[in-house]
C-alpha cells in the first residue's frame, strides 16, 4: 500500500526528497540520479546518484493523531485521519562521479555544504509528496574509489553514507463526531403567588 498522496513509495519521496534538494542547491552537480547508474548509462560528470536499500521500520507502541481533513461532501461525516505508527530509518548510499580526482575533492566539499548548510549538521527537508511530512538526512562518512579501474575510465567516485529518518504516516477514512449548534434560551421568571 503507498504511503502517500501521489501513490509513491516511501523509498521514492525520501530519495527525490534528496536529489532535489541537491539539484537545487548545487551549483556544479550536472545530473543527479535515482538508483545506482546502469552500466551502460552515460553519466554527465560530475553527478550525483542517491541508492536507498529497504527501510528499517520501527512501530509505535503509541500511534498518534496529527492531523484530520475532511471531505468536501460533509453528509457522510467520514475524514482522511493522518497517524503517526512509527519510524523509518534509511542507510542511502550517495555517489558523486567526477572526471579527474582534482574536481571530486573540490565536490566533495561542495556536496559536504549542500548536506550541512547550517552549524546543526544534517539537513531536515519536507516531503510534499508524503503528507507534508519532514525527513532528516545526516551525513555519517564516505569512503573513495580512487583505484586502478577508476583512473582507466576517467570515473572518480566517492560514496557518502547518509542516515535518513522519517515518521511513518498512514492515512485512513473514519468517521468524524461533528459539532452541531446550541441554541438556549433563557428561562422566563416564574412568580409564585401565596394564598
Amino acid at each position: 500500500m503507498a504511503d502517500n498522496t501521489k501513490h509513491e513509495s516511501i523509498t521514492e519521496v525520501v530519495t527525490s526528497t534528496l536529489t532535489d534538494w541537491i539539484d537545487e542547491h548545487s551549483d556544479n552537480i550536472r545530473q543527479t540520479i535515482i538508483g545506482f547508474p546502469e552500466a551502460n548509462l552515460r553519466l554527465k560528470m560530475p553527478s550525483v546518484s542517491v541508492f536507498a536499500p529497504r527501510p528499517e521500520f520501527k512501530p509505535s507502541s503509541n500511534p498518534y493523531l496529527i492531523n484530520t481533513v475532511q471531505d468536501e461532501d460533509i453528509s457522510n461525516s467520514k475524514a482522511n485521519v493522518l497517524w503517526v505508527v512509527g519510524d523509518y530509518d534509511f542507510n542511502l548510499q550517495l555517489d558523486l562521479w567526477c572526471g579527474s580526482k582534482e574536481e571530486l575533492d573540490d565536490l566533495f566539499a561542495e556536496l559536504f555544504e549542500v548536506l550541512n548548510p547550517n552549524v546543526k549538521p544534517g539537513v531536515s527537508l519536507p516531503m510534499e509528496d508524503y503528507f507534508g511530512g519532514i525527513c532528516e538526512y545526516i551525513y555519517t562518512g564516505h569512503t573513495r574509489d580512487n583505484g586502478e579501474q577508476a583512473s582507466q575510465r576517467d570515473e572518480w567516485r566517492m560514496t557518502f553514507t547518509i542516515l535518513a529518518t522519517c515518521k511513518a504516516i498512514r492515512s485512513r477514512k473514519e468517521f468524524i463526531i461533528e459539532s452541531t449548534e446550541i441554541i438556549i434560551e433563557a428561562n422566563k421568571e416564574i412568580i409564585l403567588e401565596d394564598d
